[in-house]
């Protein structure tokens, strides 16, 4: 089922909350609506200002790998802006041209993270085209 964006600015919190125990690998799905437990994926991202938010806390700072499971919506490549804590990180998130919208495939990048809460955001920004269907983040511990 497709979760649609009612209006330009789109906004969806996944939260992980991680003990001393917690795992390496931390897997934030898009969640489908609240009476249907089935998971989605978000679109609407082709209005500047429009994005995804997960919060994400941890037991230890570091290097993390980021992985974003996307597929295009139309037959060019997207492009988006990755922010942690409010800060952008690197270049735009290029995100090739899928063959259509059923096509998923994953990009990574390398981040760093701090112990206690991160706020990691995709969005839409000036610049960015934000032709993208958004499935998932994926996070690896990579020490």
């Amino acid at each position: 089922m497709k979760v649609y964006a009612a209006i330009a600015k789109l906004l969806i919190i996944t939260t992980v909350l991680c003990a001393e125990s917690c795992r390496e690998e931390y897997y934030l799905p898009i969640k489908g609506p609240a009476k249907n437990s089935s998971f989605s994926y978000a679109t609407g991202f082709d209005a500047v200002g429009s994005k995804v938010l997960f919060a994400v806390e941890l037991s230890q700072s570091g290097r993390y790998l980021i992985e974003v499971k996307y597929t295009t919506t139309t037959d060019q490549a997207a492009t988006a802006s990755l922010y942690i804590n409010d800060i952008k990180i690197g270049e735009q998130l290029a995100l090739p041209k899928t063959s259509d919208e059923s096509d998923w495939k994953v990009i990574e990048r390398n981040i760093t993270l701090q112990k206690g809460l991160n706020y990691i955001s995709i969005q839409c920004e000036e610049g960015d085209n934000g032709l993208f269907n958004l499935d998932y983040i994926q996070i690896k511990n990579t020490q």
